[in-house]
């Protein structure tokens, strides 16, 4: 077996636990909160990425079905944590805002994914993060270049 195809394995492995390790704090997070993993993505996404505010983004961006985010947008609407709103061009869209209620909910979010920035990254450096995230650039790169290319 080669070296790239050992490192290839070793990166899927290691993004698996990553996103598992993520995915087991907030929800513990989400459930210490009183709201379901679905209403914290929902939330985090909103707050995360401003002028992304329908659930088409949520779902475009986050990789879940339609039906997790109906489901949890449902459920903030019902507790009045979340707004919607047709927008004012296209009645069809639906415009999502998060309420002032919400706001001690993305601070205890937030506390959980600086929490798992903190563990992600013990021991390295500043330099190697920087070189880490300045590599992981090229290679997104490399990966939306392929992805978007005639077979």
């Amino acid at each position: 077996m080669s070296d790239n195809i050992r490192r290839i394995g070793g990166y899927i492995t290691a993004t698996r636990r990553t996103r598992a390790l993520y995915e087991k704090m907030a929800e513990k997070t989400a459930s210490a909160l009183g709201i379901t993993k679905p209403e914290a993505d929902v939330i985090l996404f909103l707050v995360n990425n401003p002028g992304l505010d329908t659930a088409t983004d949520v779902v475009a961006y986050r990789g879940v079905s339609k039906g997790y985010v109906s489901k949890a947008v449902e459920l903030l609407v019902g507790k009045g944590l979340l707004a919607v709103q047709p927008d004012a061009h296209d009645r069809r869209v639906q415009r999502m805002t998060l309420q002032k209620d919400a706001a001690p909910l993305v601070e205890a979010l937030h506390a959980m994914q600086d929490s798992f920035f903190a563990q992600l990254c013990r021991g390295i450096s500043r330099q190697e993060l920087e070189a880490y995230w300045a590599t992981q650039q090229k290679m997104l790169k490399n990966v939306e270049r392929a992805a978007t290319a005639p077979e």
